[in-house]
């Protein structure tokens, strides 16, 4: 994505954000991921830290933990 697209994402509402990230790592989606600070990237989500916090599989060597609260969307790839 373009930065001028990412940008013109809307924060989706946190309840949204906690169902939309406890299915896409349920069912393994690929998802991407923006945060509030615009970082977008792509993976799935591979295991639950806690209720708000998710690891994310980049690749099969990169990583990242996913807080909700950091997150503005979640979008199915």
């Amino acid at each position: 994505m373009d930065s001028k697209s990412i940008s013109q994402i809307k924060q989706m509402p946190i309840k949204q954000l906690f169902i939309f990230a406890k299915q896409s790592f349920q069912k393994q989606y690929y998802i991407n991921v923006t945060m509030v600070n615009e970082e977008s990237m792509q993976g799935k989500l591979i295991k639950r830290i806690n209720s708000n916090k998710y690891i994310l599989e980049v690749n099969k060597s990169f990583f990242k933990i996913i807080d909700i609260k950091d997150l503005k969307s979640i979008n199915l790839i």
